[in-house]
């Protein structure tokens, strides 16, 4: 067998997905969902590394039922303004997608409006790209609330 094959593939169909969802970003208080293992001694906080598991949920009011979470990280980028990569899985746990995740990635800044890519996926979303639009609601002394606006390719592959 040769290291490399090459096929059509037939039974695959792309499909689009739109979703509207709502990120619980607590960094303090008793609902907080990350942790900065490494502060740095850097201006700005320049290097700051954050362990993230923000709940994403179908409503903005806390107690919204919970769809998924985005867990991963987010690194503080920006060496003259408070900028931050972020990279996590989004796993879902609602029936309905319930075992699927989205990879999400890309840079933003805490008071601007955010974009970012969607690198692949799993379960209901194989192979899924797209972006996310993400929108602050409300922010107060323990997190902030964004809204998420997903747009997503995906593709369904039988057996």
């Amino acid at each position: 067998m040769a290291y490399f094959q090459s096929c059509i593939i037939t039974g695959s169909a792309l499909y689009e997905a739109k979703l509207r969802l709502y990120l619980h970003h607590d960094y303090l208080g008793t609902n907080r969902n990350q942790t900065t293992p490494v502060v740095p001694t850097e201006p700005n906080d320049f290097g700051q590394i954050n362990v993230i598991d923000w709940s994403i949920e179908e409503g903005s009011d806390r107690g919204s039922k919970v769809v998924a979470h985005a867990q991963g990280m987010q690194v503080q980028c920006g060496k003259n303004k408070q900028q931050w990569y972020c990279s996590f899985n989004m796993v879902f746990e609602d029936d309905r997608f319930k075992g699927s995740t989205l990879g999400v990635q890309g840079v933003y800044e805490a008071s601007s409006p955010k974009e970012w890519i969607i690198v692949g996926g799993t379960g209901q979303f194989k192979l899924a790209q797209g972006t996310v639009s993400a929108t602050n609601l409300s922010e107060d002394a323990n997190g902030r609330i964004l809204e998420l606006a997903f747009h997503i390719f995906y593709r369904t592959i039988e057996s």
